[in-house]
């Protein structure tokens, strides 16, 4: 049986571009093996250090639980925290999301993880209701710091 050799050399070549591939690809996960080590490692080094500083403090008896405000900058409070964190994950998710995937609102998403974490955000309290004048007054996630009203005819409100 003949060999082409055009076929033989189409083959070999094949065969070397996969071998450099696969070199390369094995370069490229040691490479990033060592870099994630170093970093890590550095991580590791200043966390220690940090510990080491935090225990010379507690022996020497110096108090290190003071207020955010009596350091000149103001706490944030839970309600903040829930607030940032349910801006940060909606973008998040919309980067990440597929072609046709339905992502819940920013106000949406923000009201669940608050409640998942027990975070009392001011809402419009009930379901949907349609006043006299026909506007639609919707539960939904309120202005920062304001107080939590309840939806126009509700029950309780009524």
């Amino acid at each position: 049986m003949a060999t082409d050799p055009a076929l033989t050399a189409a083959i070999g070549e094949l065969a070397d571009a996969v071998l450099y591939a696969a070199g390369g690809l094995a370069a490229v996960i040691l490479v990033m093996g060592a870099v994630v080590t170093v970093v890590a490692s550095g991580v590791l080094h200043q966390l220690q250090d940090l510990n080491d500083q935090v225990t010379k403090i507690r022996d020497e008896g110096v108090d290190i639980n003071v207020e955010a405000g009596a350091i000149g900058r103001s706490p944030l409070d839970a309600e903040q925290v829930v607030r940032g964190a349910g801006f940060l994950i909606t973008l998040w998710r919309k980067v990440l999301a597929k072609p046709g995937e339905a992502i819940p609102t920013t106000e949406r998403l923000t009201l669940d993880l608050g409640e998942a974490m027990g975070v009392a955000l001011p809402t419009r309290q009930g379901v949907v209701a349609i006043v006299p004048g026909g506007k639609k007054i919707r539960s939904g996630l309120m202005p920062y710091g304001a107080a939590p009203t309840p939806a126009a005819l509700a029950p309780e409100s009524a």
